[in-house]
This record gives C-alpha cells, structure tokens and sequence, in this order.
C-alpha cells in the first residue's frame, strides 16, 4: 500500500523543488497539505521533528532512516529516504534523480502486478487441490456413508486417516512452498 503512494510522494516533491523551495520546507509541505498513509505520515513526521529541534536535514533524514519505525520489507521508501540524504549532500540534479527514481518504481509495480496476474493461476490450482480432498470425502459421505465411516469406526481406518491428514498437511506445506516461488 506503501509503495502505491510513493510515487505520488515524489510527483509532490519534485513540483515543491522545482517551484524554487528547498528539500527541507518541500518535505514539510508535503507532510502538512497531502493525505498521506499514516506511515508515510509518521516518517514525513519524524524527519520533520528531527529537523524542527535544529537538526540538519541530512541528520534528521540518517535518524529516521536508523529508526525503528522503517520497517525492512520497504525497501523502496528506504531507498527514497537514502536518495533524499545523498541528494542534500551533494546538492546535484535532485528533480533529475527524483523523475527516474519515480519512473523506476512505477516500472517495478507495474511489473509486480504483471506477476501476480501471471501466477493468479497456480494460486487458484493450489486451492481447488487443496479443497479437494474435503469436497471428495462430502460426495462419497453423500453416495455411501459407509466408506467415511470406516475411517472412524475401525482401529485400522483411524491410522489411515491419521496418516491421510499428515500427507495432506505436508501437501499443502510443499504447495505453498511452490507458491512462494512465485510470490
């Protein structure tokens, strides 16, 4: 959900820096005037608070990033972050380096989408085989209770079950190992 909204972020903050304002107000007006995700929210905050208490913004930046509150599966909003700090070092091409930096993550979401699409398929095959077993055992139970009964009433068809659930468990285990591949 993040990653939807970074690029609008750095839509936003490239149009603050080419209006003439610097990083520090842009990243301070962006945090007062836009409806941000409230972790986006909270970042925007922190760098804020850090710079507001007479830090620099390279600082203010370093601490947020350093924080606890960057979690580590946002690597694109980390990567913004460290962009920012680089780019307010340096002083370079900042609306340069945003305008590619966006290009690149609509490139990359775009694509994981394009992944998803392409794997909805074994996700859906993955269910229907794992739900087959359950629908089997209501059509025989349905056609002749006496073969489900079995596996209740009789000391072997008990094992049998037991060992029918542990492969079927392990089943599911190896297909969503399978589907993690694919993720």
């Amino acid at each position: 959900m993040i990653n939807k909204e970074l690029p609008k972020f750095v839509l936003y903050l490239k149009s603050y820096l080419s209006s003439g304002i610097d990083l520090a107000q842009a990243l301070q007006k962006i945090s007062i005037n836009h409806n941000w995700n409230p972790y986006i929210k909270n970042i925007l905050f922190l760098i804020n608070y850090y710079y507001n208490n007479g830090n620099s913004l390279v600082y203010s930046i370093d601490k947020t990033i350093h924080s606890n509150k960057i979690k580590t599966h946002e690597s694109n909003l980390l990567l913004l972050l460290s962009t920012l700090k680089i780019c307010s070092i340096n002083k370079g091409n900042i609306n340069f380096i945003l305008e590619n930096f966006r290009n690149r993550l609509i490139e990359k979401l775009s694509a994981k989408k394009k992944f998803q699409t392409y794997t909805s398929q074994i996700r859906f095959q993955a269910l229907i085989i794992s739900l087959s077993p359950f629908i089997l055992s209501i059509i025989m139970f349905i056609l002749s209770p006496n073969y489900i009964l079995f596996f209740i009433d009789n000391k072997f068809g008990k094992i049998l079950l037991f060992f029918m659930i542990i492969f079927y468990l392990v089943g599911i285990y190896l297909i969503n190992k399978i589907i993690g591949i694919f993720k």
